[in-house]
């Protein structure tokens, strides 16, 4: 994978930037990935998208709405060693998108947590302003390092969200 891919960049203004003092990563489009066997990694057939549904596209009451749920792959990202990912609001990449969806393989590696901030948590965090208040948590982080499963997760596109440096192997 890793002699496969290129330099990421990232979305500013519209434009497309490459500043590794901003975020050192590599990705692998689409176009040069074939993932066999065919759909094992189809988050339709694992439930993903459903849980999707009916966790982040919910009614007040409940009930799950009526919008289609629809995940496309965009992209594999790797994180060696030292890589990284500062705080960031996802460019959206078609006029539907309401969200991100990460799925994680397991890979050995160490560091390389994804943190995501809810909105009023990163305009806070930017202003360098601590919120400690009891409720709903203002901020999550991932813990994949150890595992040997696949993991996900989904959230809003406006989260701010950033990829700590992984400290060892890959991500």
């Amino acid at each position: 994978l890793i002699d496969a891919s290129q330099q990421a960049s990232f979305g500013r203004g519209g434009k497309d930037v490459l500043d590794p003092s901003y975020r050192r990563a590599l990705v692998l489009n689409p176009d040069r990935i074939t993932i066999t066997p065919a759909g094992s990694l189809e988050p339709h057939a694992m439930g993903i998208v459903e849980a999707i549904s009916q966790s982040l596209v919910s009614i007040s009451d409940g009930s799950v709405s009526h919008r289609r749920v629809v995940a496309v792959f965009d992209k594999l990202n790797v994180y060696s060693e030292g890589d990284f990912f500062k705080g960031h609001v996802d460019t959206p990449s078609s006029p539907g998108m309401f969200g991100t969806l990460l799925i994680n393989l397991p890979v050995a590696h160490e560091g390389g947590q994804l943190v995501v901030r809810a909105p009023e948590a990163s305009a806070k965090h930017r202003k360098g302003v601590r919120d400690d208040s009891e409720g709903t948590p203002k901020q999550y982080m991932t813990n994949w390092a150890g595992s040997t499963d696949i993991n996900w997760i989904a959230f809003f596109s406006d989260c701010e969200h950033e990829v700590l440096p992984v400290t060892r192997g890959n991500r």
